[in-house]
């Protein structure tokens, strides 16, 4: 296996191979690609594959092999902590519902504290670091997802953003590790995502189709606009909340409309009473995204709410 890499290397052709588990595989394609002097990426399909080439082979390899080489592994922004996020559920905890209704916070509010504290020590951001498996909303208080985030040059803590670190240093490595779906969003932003590289592996490629299925297309559904509900009720004023539960409304109503149509595949054009769903979504969140625009001057948050909205509307045209 080790030579068929290097002879593809070499004569810059794809190489798919099949091998049972344990047989070395791993260093069959990283020895080869580290003594090549290649500059690539290895996607994996699962996070203990990513831990077992981070935390054993690389390090292994950079130990005995002749050829010195450096590794990093980076992963998908809602990975790490936001430093702005985290700002605002310090300064506005009961904003954020952390408070739970009474004078001492619930096990939510509980999680998020132990989330800022750590923040303030973790050198990475990474959520792997954590001693404890916090509760997705406990997460998303302190987090952003890509399509949340305003960019690093119009965040006030866009010089320090952790996510934004890990990708200098996956930009500064020879080996990157991370998992198909962010390769995949990779390739769906036009080669955005990750640093230029010379070759990628895909381990375990038996799981390549239905990742690329999900990267490459989209996904629209009452969860995406519930998350938008979420952040424009913490930031609108009592005047607009009207227009929020409205968009709420739509969400619920999304949410019938689909639940007549599991497991139906869905050829254009779409059945009436989700098209009239989804139609009333689009203007509802135009209207909120009008209001965003009156808010005072809170450049994340306003950006990060417009941006979100944005795509959400551009995914349901």
């Amino acid at each position: 296996m080790a030579l068929a890499v290097a002879n593809a290397i070499r004569t810059k052709r794809h190489l798919i191979v099949q091998a049972g588990t344990g047989t070395g595989k791993s260093l069959g394609y990283l020895v080869p690609s580290i003594l090549l002097g290649a500059t690539f990426v290895v996607a994996t399909a699962t996070k203990a594959l990513q831990d077992q080439l981070a935390h054993r082979d690389l390090p292994f390899l950079a130990e005995h092999l002749p050829a010195p080489f450096t590794w990093a592994v980076l992963k998908g922004r809602s990975n790490y902590l936001c430093r702005q996020r985290a700002a605002e559920a310090t300064s506005a905890p009961e904003e954020l519902g952390l408070e739970e209704g009474g004078d001492r916070p619930g096990p939510l509010g509980r999680q998020v504290r132990r989330l800022l504290e750590w923040g303030e020590t973790t050198a990475s951001g990474d959520r792997a670091e954590l001693d404890f498996e916090p509760r997705p909303a406990a997460w998303q208080a302190v987090s952003v997802t890509a399509q949340e985030c305003p960019g690093a040059p119009r965040c006030p803590h866009g010089e320090d953003c952790l996510a934004e670190a890990a990708r200098s240093r996956a930009a500064a490595a020879d080996v990157v590790v991370v998992n198909t779906h962010l390769y995949g969003a990779h390739l769906a932003s036009g080669g955005m995502v990750l640093p230029d590289h010379d070759l990628v592996v895909f381990d375990e490629a038996h799981e390549l189709e239905d990742v690329m299925a999900d990267s490459l297309g989209l996904e629209v559904g009452p969860g995406r606009v519930l998350g938008l509900v979420r952040g424009a009720r913490a930031a609108m004023p009592a005047s607009g909340q009207a227009r929020v539960d409205q968009l709420g409304e739509s969400a619920e109503r999304l949410q019938r409309a689909l639940d007549a149509l599991v497991g139906r595949r869905l050829p254009p054009p779409l059945p009436e009473d989700l098209q009239a769903a989804v139609d009333t979504l689009q203007v509802r969140i135009g209207a909120l995204m009008e209001a965003v625009r009156t808010l005072p001057e809170d450049p994340p948050a306003k950006a990060r709410l417009l941006q979100a909205a944005s795509h959400l509307v551009e995914d349901l045209q």
